[in-house]
């Protein structure tokens, strides 16, 4: 009999939250709902007519927020990498290094959890067939729902291997979710370096604005960003600036805890991490076909890439970091249009919610001016502080 002093789990805040479900999967009574936020981001809910009070949920909140790594640069190696397939590496935004991973794990019999874009909705799906691969690549630039995910894994865990890929807290999730678990061999992570995930909103008021446009096909090619869409059975690229890319460029409609991301870092629990490699000055002659940034962290990481049919080339950290300051620093400013994002959803027009979560220039407006200056050099200042955090870890690794 459960006392009635006895207190309700206590979870996340919105603050906090990551939006990685582990608790709503662990949850025994099926207590936690998920719900989609007026702000476009997707949080939990307690109903406590259903909670037993276990607390499995709150341990696992605390655990999947708790130590990710740290950037101590010796513990881990960064290469540049590709897929040796011509094919893989073609349709990938990068270097089909994810491909070539997931193809690996499939042909020993076992299966790939990826983020997959149907439309309006992002969400974590499972496959076993090759042919099925290409549904799990390319960026999506848009936060993917894990709900039921957890369950899904843990019942192929136990018979066969399992390749995870995910955002850091997704990787954090699903790294607390099976800590004790007697098949966590059988587990691959992979996580990706990340830019923040975005407001749902950006998507669905492009979608509401264009009623033609049946879906997004991709968010960028090898060599730069632009939004290609299917209109009316036809392919045609967005030349305009829009939400669902620009509004995820300017980084105003974030979860509140990707301003403070604690898993940006070098060294992670994971057993690899991949990015884009945006140094343009190495390997010069592949970059129009694509390259990847791999961070290997385990034993594991480094046999997984082995088997796999990719090449890898050493990188210094200087040659990475230097470019990307998104993998070992995940700080960033809050400024007011994200506390002011559900209010300025509900009374701003398309056009306008556009321009101000856009920063469009066009047409000329004085606030909007401001603002950009303002942000300019908000941002400056803190790639300035980055820059020295870089030259500083730099140093202490030669």
């Amino acid at each position: 009999m459960l006392s009635k002093s006895e207190k309700y789990p206590e979870l996340a805040s919105k603050n906090e939250c990551t939006g990685c479900m582990a608790c709503v999967d662990i949850c025994p009574t099926d207590a936690l709902k998920s719900y989609m936020a007026e702000d476009g981001h997707i949080y939990v809910a307690l109903e406590g007519d259903k909670c037993v009070k276990c607390k499995k949920c709150e341990q696992i909140c605390k655990s999947s927020r708790g130590k990710y790594g740290d950037n101590k640069l010796y513990k881990s190696k960064v290469y540049a990498a590709w897929s040796l397939n011509e094919e893989e590496r073609e349709k990938a935004t990068s270097g089909g290094v994810f491909a070539a991973l997931a193809r690996k794990v499939i042909e020993k019999g076992g299966v790939v959890v990826g983020a997959y874009l149907d439309g309006r909705e992002c969400k974590h799906i499972m496959i076993e067939k090759i042919e099925e691969i290409e549904k799990l690549q390319g960026s999506k630039y848009m936060a993917s729902s894990m709900n039921g995910i957890y369950k899904i894994i843990k019942n192929e865990l136990s018979r066969r291997l399992v390749l995870f890929s995910g955002v850091g807290c997704q990787c954090a999730g699903i790294l607390a979710f099976f800590e004790n678990s007697p098949y966590r061999d059988n587990l691959i992570t992979v996580d990706l370096v990340c830019g923040g995930a975005p407001s749902h909103l950006l998507l669905d008021k492009f979608y509401d604005h264009y009623p033609k446009i049946e879906k997004i096909i991709s968010y960028r090619n090898k060599d730069k960003y632009e939004l290609r869409v299917l209109e009316n059975g036809k392919e045609r690229i967005l030349c305009e600036k829009n939400l669902p890319l620009h509004g995820f460029n300017c980084e105003l409609t974030n979860r509140f805890s990707c301003y403070q991301c604690q898993f940006a870092c070098a060294h992670r629990l994971t057993d690899i991490t991949i990015g884009d490699l945006w140094n343009y000055n190495y390997l010069v002659d592949e970059h129009s076909k694509g390259i990847s940034t791999i961070i290997i962290h385990t034993k594991k990481g480094m046999s997984t890439l082995m088997e796999a049919n990719i090449l890898l080339n050493g990188l210094k950290w200087s040659q990475c970091i230097n470019y990307c300051k998104r993998i070992v620093c995940g700080e960033s400013h809050i400024f007011r249009p994200r506390k002011n994002l559900v209010e300025n959803s509900k009374k701003m027009k398309f056009d306008e919610f556009t321009k101000l979560y856009c920063i469009a220039m066009k047409p000329l407006d004085f606030k909007m001016e401001v603002f950009r200056i303002y942000r300019f050099l908000i941002i400056r200042f803190g790639d300035y502080k980055i820059k020295k955090y870089i030259k500083k870890l730099l140093k202490e690794f030669e």
